[in-house]
């Protein structure tokens, strides 16, 4: 899968809510980092899922710019109250999401 449908697919599971596909979109050795909280595996990232889960909402996708393993995305997180800007970049390998890179206004949750 290329860069860009795995980061489409990924906003698309995380805005469900569907922890369970997030998981086959990503990898083993997962790194993330944000504002929030950062993570250095699949397991861990997945954990604080389960522990506090996304909000069912609808998004949309502003721009996303692709090359052979890596696409920028900037989307809308139409979440209940004022839409939230986020910009991710997403790295991958072999069919599968290794890096997330996520920066928004963390100001705007409070």
């Amino acid at each position: 899968m290329k860069p860009r449908a795995l980061a489409e697919a990924y906003i698309d599971a995380f805005c469900a809510g569907d922890i369970k596909r997030l998981a086959t979109l990503l990898a083993p050795d997962l790194r993330f980092a944000g504002p929030l909280r950062q993570f250095d595996s699949r397991a861990a990232y997945l954990e604080s899922l389960q522990d506090d889960p996304p909000v069912t909402c609808a998004y949309r996708v502003m721009s996303a710019v692709e090359d052979d393993d890596a696409v920028a995305v900037f989307w809308e997180y139409r979440k209940p109250g004022a839409p939230l800007v986020i910009a991710q970049l997403f790295k991958t390998r072999d069919s599968a999401i290794h890096d997330i890179v996520i920066v928004f206004d963390s100001a705007s949750l409070t």
